[in-house]
Parts: C-alpha cells; structure tokens; sequence
C-alpha cells in the first residue's frame, strides 16, 4: 500500500435541486462508501444576472436563500445515502464557477446529474452538465 492509497477521495457534486442531482449524491456516496476516506463538498451556484444593476436587492436574498434551501435537501439526501458532506453556495455563471471551485478544491473527480432542473433552456445554451464535462481539467461523472 502507497501513501497515494491513503489519500482521501475528494467528489465536488455539482447539485441544483434536480432528480439529476439526487442521482448524483447517490453516485458520490457509493463511491465514497467504498473508499478509505473522503471529502464530499456539494455546491450550488447562485446565477449571476447579466445586468445586476437591474436586480432588486430582495430578489437577489431571495434566490440566496432558495441556494441554502436546496443545499439543504441535497445534504438531507447526501446522510440519508450515508454519507457526510459540507456545502459551498457559489455565485456566477453555473459551469464556471463550478470550474472555478474545483481549481481550488483540486477534486479527484466532478459528479453532476446529466439534466438539471431547466431543460427547456439548456437545450439553447447548452447544459451545464456537457460545459462542465468539456472544460474540466478533472475527471468528471455526468450521471444519468
């Protein structure tokens, strides 16, 4: 056994409130049940509107708060799989800020549920799921 044994598996699970998130969890805790230990951080990232200026302050608290909410459930389901997990609300362009966090984190792999909670306009801009997966400089799991 090496010291790169040891080492804690690290899962960064991008979630949104979705069943694809959900799906997610339960991947990381599978994962994270089999390993010798492990650090589960689930982020959600508050989108950033292009004209802030134009945002009412308690339109901002309240998309602050809806992140908090399903950061929330998604750690409810995160012990319910029998895992410990912390939270990060992130703010900013979804698959950015995800990749952002991730430079920093440095995890040993990115889990995010194939669809999130706005299909209708992923299929126009392109899903988080598939911007993340393309820019990544880690190993990333698109959950189906």
């Amino acid at each position: 056994m090496s010291l790169d044994d040891l080492k804690p598996l690290k899962l960064l699970v991008a979630v949104d409130g979705s069943q694809g998130s959900v799906k997610a969890i339960a991947k990381a805790a599978e994962m994270a049940k089999e390993a010798v230990a492990y650090d589960i951080v689930l982020v959600y990232v508050v989108p950033v509107k292009e004209f802030p200026a134009m945002i009412a302050e308690s339109d901002d608290e309240a998309q602050v708060r809806h992140g908090k909410a399903i950061l929330d459930d998604m750690l409810e389901v995160a012990n319910s799989n029998g895992v410990e997990a912390r939270t990060e609300l992130l703010r900013g362009h979804p698959a950015q800020s995800v990749l952002d966090y991730a430079s920093s984190f440095q995890p040993s792999m990115i889990i995010v549920g194939n669809r999130g909670m706005n299909a209708a306009r992923s299929a126009l801009v392109g899903s988080v799921s598939s911007a993340i997966s393309r820019k990544a400089r880690h190993p990333v799991l698109v959950v189906r």
